[in-house]
């Protein structure tokens, strides 16, 4: 719920403003304000027939009242949005709307390998290339996805473990996929990108040794470089490719645990904070 109000009402500097609402006090009849202008006010209480009140202003470039918004997420039926719908949450990684520029990046890069016909596995060693070619912040997995805390229940860690292996066996079948390719040094792919092998938290590698005020090392799912690449990978094929390599049914479950449904999930959300940084 999302109000538009005037902030004379409540004897504040300024006069028109949006604000959403995050709760309600019945026994003071107070609403909580997430003020949006958080360096003027924050978030603060106030009475919910003040707000009334601060609605009732018109606003002089409409000649009409203020009010409020609700919004809410309409489901398309048109099949744009049909692989998000419903999806778990997230069990590997955290995706912040902060890391838009890096996705912004790889996006500019990703239209110009579709304008080149090449198959999966050579686009594959191309975004491996392009994550591993340079140290520069927006060429850095970690500045585009941020590790998930490990579960405190054993069945996500489990199931954060069977997906981990699951996507070692997929990548490991793409990296001997050579088709010719050779690392820099001629060593082939395997040496060419032993270095994204690390976990994740590791100093060599560059990951910090804290996001968001928690010790990673101690704290954050240990997934390698090489693993977030393949996921980001995966994401970046067309929907019908994702669903034909995660349900191909050569991978119908690892440690007895059947993981395709949370690993398309995964993917799926990385697809979707990737078109929606567009």
């Amino acid at each position: 719920l999302v109000v538009s109000y005037s902030r004379k009402a409540f004897a504040q500097t300024g006069d028109g403003h949006f604000s959403p609402i995050a709760a309600y006090d019945e026994e003071s009849d107070s609403i909580l304000l997430l003020d949006t202008a958080r360096f003027k006010y924050g978030a603060h209480w106030v009475k919910l027939e003040s707000m009334f009140e601060a609605l009732q202003f018109v606003d002089p470039s409409t000649g009409r009242t203020r009010g409020y918004a609700l919004l809410s997420y309409e489901f398309r039926d048109d099949g744009a949005n049909e692989q998000h719908a419903g999806m778990p949450q997230s069990l590997l990684f955290r995706s912040k709307k902060s890391q838009d520029p890096v996705r912004r990046y790889y996006n500019e890069y990703l239209s110009e390998q579709r304008k080149v016909k090449c198959d999966r596995y050579e686009l594959f060693h191309n975004i491996l290339d392009y994550w591993n070619s340079t140290k520069e912040e927006e060429r850095s997995i970690w500045s585009m996805l941020t590790p998930q805390l490990v579960g405190i229940q054993k069945e996500e860690r489990d199931m954060v473990n069977a997906l981990l292996a699951l996507v070692d066996e997929m990548m490991n079948e793409f990296l001997s996929m050579d088709n010719g390719v050779k690392g820099d040094d001629g060593g082939g792919l395997h040496a060419s990108y032993d270095g994204l092998r690390n976990d994740c938290c590791s100093e060599e590698n560059g990951c910090k040794s804290s996001i968001d005020g928690v010790n990673a090392p101690s704290r954050m799912i240990s997934v390698s470089p090489m693993q977030a690449i393949f996921l980001v990978f995966l994401a970046s094929l067309p929907s019908y490719e994702r669903k034909e390599l995660i349900s191909t049914g050569k991978y119908p479950n690892h440690g007895g645990i059947d993981v395709s449904e949370q690993l398309s999930s995964e993917v799926n959300l990385i697809a979707f904070a990737l078109d929606q940084s567009r």
